[in-house]
């Protein structure tokens, strides 16, 4: 382990400690609670985020929304930003909002959809660079040790409607909505 710390780069050695930490807890539950966590799909989650662009407004909206083990909608969040940024950086920042709230509120993902393509290749990616994305990227990186399971895909926008609805809809308020249950109209 010191020798892992002192070797690898901050990054690396983040990733083999989250690696070594799931390793720990599917042992753990295996043993001693004999639960298989891959076996029992009911209790995971699919993590959906999308962001739209308001160009003359310089404002933007982020959207997420979680769906159930059946393919339910079961809670969502909506929030607006005045910006004018990349779309790359407006989905990645959905996906970062979405992994954060996810986080904080618990909700355990088992795969994480966007619709964009190269959001999801810079997340697998192992080039480093120097840009905002960058940063976003790297802290997308760092939620997702919470979610050691779990997947970010592609999905085409068709299948992200929700999501969708959510980031469209943000453009029009003046604040966060979150909400669970209830699928706001």
């Amino acid at each position: 382990m010191l020798s892992a710390y002192t070797d690898l780069k901050a990054n690396d050695f983040s990733l083999l400690m989250c690696t070594l930490w799931s390793i720990w807890e599917f042992r753990i539950k295996k043993l001693f609670r004999n639960a298989n966590p891959d076996a029992a799909k009911e209790g995971s989650y699919q993590l959906y985020t999308d962001a739209a662009i308001h160009d003359r407004n310089s404002k933007i909206g982020l959207g997420a929304v979680v769906k159930d083990w059946n393919g339910q909608v079961v809670a969502g969040v909506s929030v607006p930003l005045s910006a004018k940024i990349t779309p790359a950086m407006d989905e990645a920042m959905a996906l970062r909002l979405g992994l954060n709230w996810c986080c904080n509120v618990r909700i355990p993902l088992s795969t994480i959809f966007t619709d964009c393509k190269q959001l999801v290749s810079k997340v697998y990616s192992r080039k480093r660079e120097l840009s905002a994305l960058a940063d976003v990227i790297s802290d997308i990186q760092s939620s997702l040790s919470h979610f050691p399971n779990a997947a970010v895909c592609h999905t085409p926008r068709d299948n992200n409607i929700h999501a969708h609805h959510m980031a469209k809809g943000a453009l029009g308020l003046d604040e966060e909505l979150v909400w669970k249950d209830n699928y706001p109209n």
